[in-house]
């Protein structure tokens, strides 16, 4: 009994060890292949399509493997968001719209686009209509970018003011700690001189 007991709880420990490997072994992977991201211009936009038609055939699962991997979100709109936000930046995106509307240049034929609905499509494979949820958070979030930059560049602005504050209040402090202690030493120096006045 006992060494049956001894059995178990050695492979119990090994697949722990072997699980805990693989997912080490997945996030290395995952890091390695989105390493080229996020895209932040056009040139970087066509090599991706390249590799995704001619570099590697498994590119692609694998890309969608990393993308699942690094997603995050419990609705459809948040993970294609979550994967927007691994793929590109905001100013990448301002330049862009699903149509090419506002003299904006097109997405809808780029390759990517069809990775991250693949993506979503196994994390939510219970939903239908889960390429059209897919295009509309796509259409929203890119044309959102404009308004995020401003919200990014209107809070690092603060952030400046906050600390330029902080730092005068600092230095207003440092300046009365000086002025208290230039007033300690001059009474002192005044008690030592004219001992007949410090009354």
């Amino acid at each position: 009994m006992n060494y049956l007991k001894l059995e178990l709880t050695s492979f119990i420990e090994n697949k722990e060890a072997s699980t805990l490997k693989n997912n080490t072994f997945n996030q290395e992977k995952a890091d390695d292949i989105l390493s080229t991201f996020p895209i932040n211009d056009e040139e970087k936009l066509l090599a991706l399509e390249s590799k995704l038609t001619t570099y590697d055939p498994g590119y692609n699962d694998k890309l969608v493997s990393a993308f699942m991997f690094a997603s995050e979100g419990k609705s459809i709109s948040k993970v294609t968001n979550s994967l927007l936000r691994t793929i590109f930046t905001d100013t990448f995106a301002s330049d862009y719209s699903w149509k090419g509307q506002k003299e904006k240049k097109k997405l809808e034929n780029y390759k990517i686009f069809k990775v991250i609905i693949n993506c979503v499509g196994k994390k939510f494979p219970n939903s239908e209509n889960y390429k059209m949820d897919v295009i509309a958070s796509v259409m929203n979030w890119f044309a959102q970018a404009p308004t995020r930059i401003l919200r990014d560049e209107k809070g690092i602005k603060n952030l400046k003011k906050r600390i330029c504050q902080q730092d005068n209040h600092r230095h207003l402090k440092m300046m009365i700690i000086h002025y208290n202690s230039y007033n300690i030493i001059f009474y002192y120096i005044t008690i030592i001189l004219f001992p007949g006045k410090s009354n």
